[in-house]
């Protein structure tokens, strides 16, 4: 889903592993497999894989008796799936955005074990889907970004053990699709973004006992449909974000008190409604994010201490909304990038007793005194986003003495060569990112920094790897769930 994080579910349990033999593929990912496994998961992704590579993988697998296997991002086809339904013990895996098309999807229909498969993108339409329909052990399917339409979402909607289904983006699929979804008797999570459902498909959905988790943004529904998906009483997180929920709705979302997570991003909210929503007592993360709320809107939330995280990225909140939001102490996520805020709401982040988890001030005009003042009032910074904040030197040397950051974003502002290397020796900075600033460095600053701390990330070897999956999401204007 796109603000539920997936877990993939990886072993604590190392093995060593066992080196198959007779590899004959040039590859450099499977010349040096040993690199790739996570725990006892075999990750290959991004790796360029072909379908001649796919004999090698599978024997490497089988030699190990791997169950967890990740493919995404390669150039494996239909005939490099069916080598993988050739590795009967496969429980669990990962083949998104590749090319295996519908007879690469009724190929791996024939793993006996398999429980989970992502294989979003991958040009898979009703007759690959409705293979996959018949997996016996399914439980979790993630068919996004492919071709499946009515007649396959039928056949998904009967299956028995399937408990959680990402079909975003998919076009074809509209309220009948929804409808059939709701009567499924094992789903409890469900992504069905992007699909042309209007107000017929939510209320049926609404009507569901069984789903607690609804992700339907980006479709085509009013107020009708957001007001019973309010009064729905299962459901702990819904993402209502880019439809047309109309302020009607936003009183009754108010008065949930079930909710958890709630995410109206994109509806043409103003002030009002973001003081009625406000008033929600239920609600840990909401997200609030491309709408129209000022100052009187933000400090709606300032004495709302139910919230954790609040996303309001892309609004106009400016510095009042800013000093009112630092208020309240119990918000340990907050977004707050392009709403242009300066240094009065800058110095009042500062002045704020808690450390955010997570603040992102991206395309704000911060000024370097009020990051200054932040990073001497806080010297141990968790996640921390000031790309595009017009900021220079005098604000590098000064977070370049901080004991402590997770995640330090400075991209794209106004830092010289020294203050760039006075950022680097600090060792305690664990990821940095300063692409855009002197052209001399942008070239090799950013990306690959980024690429091996998120490969760290994966290998679990520090402490922030947890929060690096958050950020990620939450950089882009979302948050995330962690199950």
């Amino acid at each position: 889903m796109n603000k539920i994080v997936f877990s993939f579910l990886i072993s604590s349990l190392f093995v060593s592993p066992v080196v198959a033999e007779n590899v004959n593929s040039s590859n450099y990912c499977i010349k040096n497999i040993e690199e790739h496994l996570i725990g006892a998961q075999l990750d290959l992704s991004s790796c360029h894989l072909t379908d001649t590579d796919m004999p090698d993988v599978v024997s490497y697998v089988a030699a190990n008796n791997f169950t967890m296997l990740n493919v995404s991002s390669n150039h494996i086809g239909p005939k490099g799936a069916a080598v993988l339904a050739k590795q009967p013990g496969l429980e669990r895996l990962l083949i998104k955005n590749n090319n295996i098309g519908d007879k690469g999807a009724i190929e791996l229909s024939k793993l006996p074990a398999l429980e989970i498969l992502i294989a979003d993108n991958n040009q898979i339409s009703d007759e690959g889907a409705i293979a996959l329909a018949n997996s016996q052990n399914l439980f979790t399917l993630f068919l996004g970004d492919n071709q499946i339409g009515p007649k396959a979402v039928e056949a998904i909607a009967k299956m028995n053990k399937l408990m959680l289904l990402d079909i975003h983006h998919n076009h074809l699929i509209g309220d009948d699709s929804a409808i059939a979804l709701a009567k499924s008797k094992s789903l409890t999570k469900l992504d069905i973004g992007a699909n042309q459902v209007e107000n017929a498909g939510a209320i049926a959905l609404a009507k569901s006992e069984k789903l607690v988790e609804l992700a339907i943004y980006k479709n085509n529904i009013g107020s009708k449909g957001a007001i019973a998906l309010a009064n729905n009483k299962n459901l702990i997180a819904l993402d209502l974000g880019y439809n047309h929920i109309g302020h009607q709705s936003i009183p009754v979302f108010a008065k949930n008190n079930n909710l958890t997570y709630l995410y109206l991003d994109g509806n043409n909210l103003n002030d009002d409604d973001a003081a009625t929503i406000a008033k929600n007592t239920s609600v840990a993360i909401m997200g609030l994010s491309a709408n129209f709320i000022g100052p009187m809107g933000a400090s709606g939330f300032s004495k709302n201490d139910t919230l954790a995280g609040l996303d309001l990225a892309n609004n106009n909140i400016g510095n009042e909304g800013a000093i009112d939001l630092a208020k309240n102490e119990s918000i340990y996520y907050l977004d707050v990038a392009s709403n242009n805020i300066g240094l009065p709401g800058m110095l009042a982040f500062a002045k704020r007793s808690a450390t955010f988890a997570i603040l992102n001030l991206n395309h704000n005009s911060v000024t370097d005194g009020g990051v200054m003042a932040y990073a001497i009032m806080h010297p141990i910074i968790n996640n921390l986003y000031l790309s595009d904040t017009q900021i220079g030197d005098k604000s590098a040397f000064v977070l370049a003495e901080i004991s402590q950051a997770s995640v330090l974003d400075l991209s794209n502002n106004h830092f010289g060569n020294s203050a760039i290397e006075a950022l680097k020796e600090n060792l305690n900075i664990f990821i940095l990112k300063l692409a855009g600033n002197d052209p001399d460095i942008k070239s090799k600053m950013g990306s690959s920094n980024q690429k091996s701390a998120a490969g760290s990330c994966a290998h679990g070897h520090h402490p922030v790897c947890n929060q690096f999956v958050v950020e990620n999401l939450f950089n882009n204007g979302k948050f995330a769930k962690l199950d």
